[in-house]
């Protein structure tokens, strides 16, 4: 069994992280679960028209391919957490190669690429006499050759990247499952007690400032701190949040790796409250 392929992202904090590039199989599956639901929709659309006789129901059924099928995935994908339901379902998510924020442009290109990657070969293999009278059997065999190279790339490039992935520089990636540091929790007490031991105490609103990405991220950040370059980048870390939240000198001078400690404490217990209450916030304002 081979090992993950590993994507190596630096964060806007300047932190290098390494990210699990998804399967081509879970990048396949996610893109057919799409699929079945954007059927689903058709289906019911046509339905509501038959039982309806809305003229304008069934119309929207048929010229709506191009527009659903292309901002099915643009309108999933420029949401937090990037992700289409059948993306979600796979526990993917789409990402900017260089690390920076996933742009709307970027969100756009791979999803309009797509259109060339699959669907108008397809519609060449199904209508062949229609693009060249008399050569139908060209046309197929360059369609099913097209697709064969381009919609299998995936499957054998070393990024695991599509057509549109090269095009718009994203990348698709497994969402790192939540396994936070209990170890740090128990040190970094709560409540009272961190008051009683003059540990940090955050506002609601520098808590709010960042999301789960940036939980994990620190995460991480806080596991290599014991490793080559980990104090520096401990160190940069720090700073940067002090400066994004706001932290007054007023409110305690505390050593890097402490104060990244109880920050992570705080902020995990900030964002598993939020959910409680149906809140998920996936990355940083701003």
């Amino acid at each position: 069994m081979t090992a993950p392929r590993q994507l190596r992202l630096l964060t806007t904090e300047g932190v290098p992280v390494d990210l699990e590039l998804g399967s081509a199989a879970d990048r396949v599956a996610a893109f057919l679960i799409d699929l079945l639901l954007l059927v689903l929709l058709f289906v019911a659309l046509a339905v509501v028209a038959v039982l309806t006789e809305s003229l304008w129901l069934a119309a929207i059924a048929m010229s709506a391919s191009l527009f659903v099928r292309v901002f099915w995935f643009v309108l999933f994908e420029a949401r937090p957490g990037a992700a289409t339901p059948g993306k979600r379902r796979l526990g993917l998510r789409v990402v900017r190669a260089d690390g920076g924020p996933l742009s709307f442009e970027a969100v756009l290109t791979r999803n309009f690429t797509r259109e060339i990657e699959v669907f108008v070969p397809l519609l060449f293999l199904a209508s062949a006499e229609d693009f060249w009278p008399g050569h139908p059997g060209f046309v197929r065999l360059a369609a099913a050759g097209w697709i064969v190279v381009v919609a299998t790339m995936p499957l054998w490039n070393r990024s695991r990247a599509r057509l549109g992935d090269l095009v718009a520089g994203t990348r698709v990636v497994r969402v790192p499952r939540a396994l936070l540091l209990g170890d740090l929790v128990r040190r970094a007490a709560t409540g009272a007690q961190q008051r009683e031991a003059g540990a940090p105490v955050f506002k609601p609103a520098q808590l709010g400032i960042y999301g789960i990405y940036e939980l994990q991220v620190l995460e991480d950040v806080l596991r290599k701190a014991r490793q080559p370059g980990g104090k520096e980048a401990v160190a940069a870390v720090a700073q940067r949040i002090r400066a994004k939240i706001g932290w007054d000198e007023a409110q305690g001078e505390f050593a890097d790796e402490k104060f990244l400690e109880h920050f992570y404490a705080a902020q995990r217990k900030h964002l598993e409250q939020q959910l409680l209450f149906g809140k998920r916030k996936e990355r940083k304002r701003g």
